[in-house]
């Protein structure tokens, strides 16, 4: 199997940190995003990472799908999909605070007088909302799951590549985000600085 993702992507670290933590023998592949020949558009049409080409040739292209997939192939299931109300709002909670971090992000990328101030103030104020929930709420174990891997990759993300700082006004948050921060599976998948 084959695991394309590129190091900056939220998306395709929570696919590479599932393959490494159920040891499934992935092979995983760095690739570009925005090249007209980009080689993923050969197994991608849409070019989104992560996807992961299975040996039949099948192309799983959702984060969620994926790791649903590669759980599947392990005795230790431990990224299986939640049956609980809790844990499915917890996944579905995470999933648009990274999707919203993600269009903040590909807003300030664009040139100056291309943004979208509205957009930006959206999706600033739903970071803020999202923190302080977080604060307030999350469970704070140190296990990884498909939702703390997804919690734990959206702030990287967001400590590298947007202007916010809510370390201090989230300190439960990032002292459990520092411990999970720290495990091997998680530091091996850690975008570039």
């Amino acid at each position: 199997m084959k695991l394309f993702i590129t190091p900056v992507s939220p998306y395709a670290r929570v696919a590479a940190t599932a393959a490494l933590v159920l040891d499934v023998g992935v092979d995983v592949l760095a690739v570009p995003v925005r090249a007209e020949a980009d080689e993923l558009l050969r197994y991608n049409p849409a070019a989104k990472v992560p996807s992961l080409e299975l040996d039949d040739g099948v192309v799983l292209s959702e984060t969620r799908l994926i790791c649903d997939y590669l759980d599947s192939l392990s005795s230790a299931s431990i990224l299986a999909p939640v049956t609980n109300p809790v844990g499915r709002q917890w996944e579905g909670m995470l999933t648009g605070f990274l999707d919203g971090v993600a269009v903040w992000i590909r807003e300030l990328r664009r040139p100056v007088d291309e943004r979208s101030p509205s957009i930006i103030a959206l999706e600033k104020q739903r970071c803020a909302r999202c923190l302080v929930y977080l604060e307030d709420h999350w469970h704070f174990q140190d296990e990884l799951t498909y939702a703390s891997i997804l919690l734990v990759s959206t702030l990287q993300v967001m400590h590298l590549a947007l202007p916010v700082t809510w370390q201090v006004e989230q300190p439960k948050l990032f002292a459990w985000y520092q411990r999970l921060s720290s495990t091997p599976a998680l530091q091996q998948t850690a975008p570039p600085s």
